[in-house]
């Protein structure tokens, strides 16, 4: 009985160092090579093309937003694909305390007759009710800038939601209040 024991015991042994050994090895491989391509190769030049899409000021000055008068839309450049939109960033800003809900937050993807999202932003925010406030859910982040203590207040919304196309993905913001408002859009694709 204390031969088979040790028999079982020295098989577990050598199975442990087996699975230990082979993890090891496999987590060692896997931190190699994403310390390879992180950070040993940052610095080379990468096969890609850039499709970002915001609201930059062409000049070079920091007026980088959009004007959108009421009931005026703003189309943001329509990304072409096969693509995947990663991140949405945006600011906004405006005179009515209800801004937030007067802006329909409207995509459309691949060409489809009707959007597959049209909603006042704020709820596409997390923030249903109109007034900014911190969101902290896994897609989708906002933040309120804190020295900013009277409505309507601002700050960054972040949207991770992976949205894939086949085509095109059209992104509109449309004004429906009585007050113009600006925005500082940036998608990600």
């Amino acid at each position: 009985m204390l031969i088979i024991f040790r028999l079982s015991k020295r098989i577990l042994d050598l199975l442990h160092s087996l699975v230990v050994g082979t993890l090891n090895a496999t987590y060692k491989k896997l931190y190699e090579k994403e310390n390879r391509t992180i950070l040993k190769d940052l610095h080379t030049k990468k096969r890609f093309k850039r499709k970002r899409e915001s609201s930059y000021d062409q000049s070079g000055a920091n007026a980088d937003f959009v004007r959108i008068d009421a009931g005026d839309v703003h189309h943001v450049s329509p990304l072409t694909g096969p693509g995947i939109i990663r991140h949405i960033w945006m600011t906004m800003d405006g005179a009515s305390s209800d801004f937030y809900r007067e802006l329909q937050f409207v995509l459309r993807f691949d060409n489809a007759s009707t959007a597959q999202i049209d909603m006042p932003l704020a709820d596409f925010f997390l923030f249903g009710h109109g007034l900014l406030v911190d969101v902290n859910a896994a897609p989708i982040q906002v933040s309120k800038q804190p020295h900013i203590t009277e409505k309507p207040f601002r700050g960054g919304l972040n949207c991770l939601f992976p949205m894939p196309f086949e085509d095109t993905a059209a992104i509109e913001i449309r004004n429906t209040g009585d007050t113009p408002t600006t925005a500082k859009p940036t998608i990600d694709p």
